[in-house]
């Protein structure tokens, strides 16, 4: 499976087949079942497995092996995650820290070929890079809140605002400068 091709028809059928599964299953429940707990589990076992295709589908696009890596790994981990909490295998504490780090990573790793990619105007180069920075630094600083390392002063937040801006100002700036700078 070199080939993104290839990752993305693995997941196109793999999402196929849990949303075919799920849609039997919950005509099956519907029809027959009594809404039990392991019904209901079964079902989100299914979602979570729609969820992860389609997180798979979007990084099999990625043109770069090691974000396209990182990222399936990362949808492993939060798929595992998942499906252990529905299981009750993981506590609902471990569930929140896990899956919400590793989303915030995904966002994260998503972004980067896109705002990282290779421009020829200075400027632009150096918006797209301090974009990824802030990106980065908020992106830490809130799985630092969601893990609960410390107890955080007034000023982190503060601090945290910050990049926040920088980080949206970054989005919104670069596909405008791209527009109005001279290619180089």
């Amino acid at each position: 499976m070199d080939n993104t091709g290839d990752i993305k028809r693995f997941f196109l059928i793999v999402l196929i087949g849990s949303l075919l599964i799920m849609a039997a299953t919950s005509i099956l429940i519907f029809l027959f079942g009594s809404f039990n707990e392991v019904e209901v589990r079964i079902l989100m076992t299914m979602a979570s497995i729609s969820a992860a295709s389609l997180f798979g589908i979007l990084f099999s696009k990625l043109k770069t092996d090691y974000v396209r890596i990182l990222g399936i790994t990362l949808i492993g981990i939060m798929f595992a995650i998942t499906v252990g909490t529905i299981w009750e295998i993981l506590d609902e504490e471990f569930f929140y820290k896990g899956f919400l780090t590793s989303l915030i990573l995904i966002v994260l790793l998503i972004q980067s070929p896109w705002v990282l990619r290779p421009q020829n105007n200075k400027t632009l180069r150096s918006v797209a890079i301090g974009t990824f920075i802030s990106a980065s630094i908020v992106a830490l600083m809130v799985i630092q809140l969601i893990l609960d390392f410390m107890d955080f002063e007034e000023f982190y937040f503060r601090v945290l605002g910050v990049f926040g801006v920088l980080y949206l100002l970054g989005l919104i700036l670069g596909p405008i400068l791209k527009k109005i700078l001279p290619r180089m």
